[in-house]
């Protein structure tokens, strides 16, 4: 299988990494180098590599030459898929968007049929997958990026938006009126956030903490819970 070298996150300062690829090598066909193999990445070996460097250090450490070292190529490779650097950066929040917030809620609406059920699925999300921590470092090295980037801060903005409406239209689901239902949205995905972040609690205090919030999010008060149509 051909290789191609990234930067994974965790890896010490200059310890490249190399793992397989499915696309990353092609055999020269003609010219005095023919039969010879050189390495032509897609544009996802781009993104993934600029994502590694983002999430270790800063959206200021991901340029074309920085990238084009650490994939193996040259930076001829680079711009044959993007014009520019902030091509590559569009692509960057676009992958975020698509993983973190489209793919996620495909899944809990595929999954999950109950309102009740996918809300609880969505609290259980730092629990999906080994890359759920990752994908929240990921999240964090986007926001930072946001506060100065109009770009970054479009996207956030854009994701943070799609969330509130999913979580809105679940508690909707569950019978409480639009206000209610836009508020206790907002606090579940506060909630949501700070799960995420959370190291300094072991695996069995965070289920349980989730299964108390997921209760205290769903009970009725007083006469603010209210049926559709009753």
């Amino acid at each position: 299988m051909s290789r191609a070298r990234v930067v994974r996150a965790g890896d010490k300062e200059g310890g490249d990494t190399v793992v397989p690829t499915s696309s990353s090598v092609t055999v020269v066909q003609y010219g005095r180098h023919r039969g010879a193999q050189r390495t032509r990445l897609d544009a996802t070996a781009w993104v993934d590599a600029g994502i590694q460097i983002l999430v270790r250090q800063s959206i200021d450490q991901v340029g074309v030459e920085r990238l084009a070292k650490v994939l193996g190529v040259t930076k001829g490779s680079f711009y044959w898929h993007f014009k520019n650097k902030a091509e590559l950066q569009a692509a960057i929040l676009d992958r975020w968007t698509q993983k973190a917030t489209l793919e996620v809620k495909e899944r809990v609406q595929r999954e999950q049929a109950k309102p009740e059920d996918r809300l609880f699925q969505l609290l259980e999300l730092p629990f999906w997958s080994p890359r759920a921590a990752r994908a929240a470092d990921l999240e964090l090295a986007i926001r930072a990026w946001s506060r100065r980037s109009v770009l970054a801060r479009r996207a956030v903005q854009q994701v943070d938006t799609m969330r509130a409406e999913f979580l809105t239209e679940i508690f909707a689901a569950l019978g409480f009126n639009d206000a209610e239902a836009s508020a206790r949205a907002h606090l579940a995905y506060a909630f949501m956030r700070y799960l995420s972040q959370l190291r300094d609690i072991d695996e069995a205090q965070e289920h349980q903490m989730i299964g108390v919030a997921f209760e205290c999010m769903i009970v009725q008060s007083g006469k603010s819970r209210s049926r559709k149509g009753s």
